[in-house]
C-alpha cells in the first residue's frame, strides 16, 4: 500500500488527528513506530493482529523494536 492510500485510509478510519503521507510513508519504512491507539486502527485496516504488527520486521508496515513512536 502506498503512504498517500494508507494515510487517506487511516484518516477516514481514525477519530483524533489525522496523519500525514510523510508520518505513513516513515510507518511503512520502519523509520517510526505509531503510538498504540494508531496501531490498533493500521492493524484492523491492514487485516492483521496487533502482534502481527510487531512480529513484522522487515516487511510493511516495517514497525520494529528499536523505532520511536511518532
Amino acid at each position: 500500500m502506498s503512504p498517500t492510500r494508507l494515510a487517506n485510509h487511516f484518516n477516514l478510519s481514525y477519530w483524533g488527528q489525522s496523519i500525514t503521507v510523510t508520518a505513513a510513508d516513515n510507518w511503512i519504512n520502519g523509520k517510526s513506530l505509531p503510538k498504540m491507539d494508531k496501531m490498533i486502527v493500521l492493524a484492523e485496516i491492514l487485516n492483521t493482529t496487533l502482534d502481527g504488527l510487531l512480529m513484522s520486521e522487515g516487511h510493511s508496515p516495517g514497525v520494529g523494536s528499536d523505532m520511536r513512536p511518532s
